[in-house]
Parts: structure tokens; C-alpha cells; sequence
């Protein structure tokens, strides 16, 4: 199940809104490079080891992230995004920043289908 939900990113002391997508079926954060770059500029981490995985049948490596503070309603909290434009397409709607489980979980925020 994937959830748009209207957000706040922190990064270095910039704030910036965004619809996310919030979803059980991706495990981590991800925020696309191209708004990531407009948002903060070029001023993210090196992963020691690229992280390698199939999206749509194609492979994809990540070797970007960094950490931002996200702000959902009267949550706020601390997690490390990935950042690749390859995750664009994995979902229906255009998701140009995904929450994914660990992050939902760790600050207990549910997903509730609606009838």
C-alpha cells in the first residue's frame, strides 16, 4: 500500500515541503537526485558500498544518501534517505520522496487502508 502525505525536509538548516509516499513495501528512505540537488545542492554522503537492487527489472546502483529531518504532522524525526532518481517509477503515482517501513515503524506511524 503506498500513502501520499504532505511533509517537511530539513537538511543543513534548509526546509523544504514535499508529497511523499508512505510505504510498507520499500524498506528505506529515498528522495529523488533531482530534488534533492534543486532543494539542497550537491551536499550528500558516500555510501562505502554501493547498495545494488532491481527496480521494474533493471539494476540499480545507489551510492548517495544522506540525512534528513523529516516533519509529519506532530512527528519529528531523524533518517537516512538514499538518494536516486531510479525509484521514480516504482509506484503508480510519481513518489519523488518514499518513507519506507523502517522509518514508519521506528516512529510507529500506521498505514490504514481505508474501506
Amino acid at each position: 500500500m503506498v500513502v501520499e502525505y504532505g511533509i517537511k525536509l530539513i537538511h543543513r538548516g534548509k526546509e523544504i515541503s514535499a508529497n511523499a509516499c508512505l510505504t510498507n513495501k520499500v524498506l528505506f528512505n529515498s528522495i529523488t537526485e533531482t530534488l534533492f540537488r534543486e532543494s539542497f545542492g550537491e551536499v550528500w554522503n558516500k555510501l562505502k558500498k554501493p547498495y545494488e537492487m532491481i527496480v521494474k527489472g533493471q539494476r540499480v546502483m545507489i551510492d548517495k544518501y544522506a540525512i534528513l529531518t523529516v516533519v509529519m504532522g506532530p512527528k519529528t524525526f531523524e533518517a537516512e534517505f538514499y538518494i536516486t532518481n531510479a525509484l521514480l517509477t516504482l509506484f503508480e503515482t510519481k513518489c519523488e520522496v518514499i518513507i519506507g517501513k523502517k522509518s514508519l515503524e521506528a516512529n510507529k506511524i500506521r498505514i490504514i487502508e481505508e474501506e
